[in-house]
Parts: structure tokens; C-alpha cells; sequence
């Protein structure tokens, strides 16, 4: 009877301190791993690597890494390239029409 107060009085102290050692939201995923882990894919200098296929080849493609920054300023260059495309040859068919 005695063992089992001391059981009890322990588990009252000790579930509260190890619910507090890692800060968790509503749906229990612990805070400090998704703020670092966002922080991570945020990062500028972090390397990426991709696959860059070949088109009608067999023969697999190579794999090119880049830091996020380089991919973020070649996905925004070739958005830039197909946006003035796209704008001349609306620019075209209204002059001609």
C-alpha cells in the first residue's frame, strides 16, 4: 500500500517535468523540431541536388546540386523568360489584328 502512495506520488512529479521538457502544439509534434526543420528548408545556402532527365533518351539523366538561392534564381529567370513570351505573342496578335 505504502509502495503504491510513493508510485503515484512520483508519477505526479515526474509526468508534469518530462511534458514540459519539449513544447509541443494541439496536434503533439514537437515545436522545436518543426521551427528548425523549416528553418533548414528556408536556408539560402543549403545544397540541393536534382535529377535532370534527358527527353527521349534512355540513358538517365545527371544529377546537378545547387545551393536553394541558385535554384530559387533559375526558377525565376526561366518564369521572367516565359512571362515575356508569353507577352510579346499577345503583343503580336493585337497589333496584327
Amino acid at each position: 500500500m505504502k509502495s503504491r502512495a510513493i508510485l503515484a506520488a512520483l508519477a505526479v512529479v515526474l509526468l508534469p517535468a518530462s511534458a514540459m521538457a519539449q513544447p509541443t502544439d494541439v496536434s503533439g509534434v514537437n515545436v522545436d523540431a518543426a521551427k528548425a526543420s523549416k528553418a533548414k528548408r528556408l536556408d539560402p545556402n543549403r545544397t540541393i541536388c536534382r535529377r535532370m532527365d534527358n527527353p527521349g533518351s534512355r540513358t538517365p539523366g545527371k544529377k546537378v546540386c545547387q545551393t536553394k538561392a541558385e535554384w530559387d534564381a533559375q526558377a525565376a529567370s526561366a518564369k521572367d523568360e516565359l512571362d515575356g513570351i508569353q507577352r510579346r505573342s499577345l503583343s503580336s496578335t493585337v497589333n496584327s489584328g
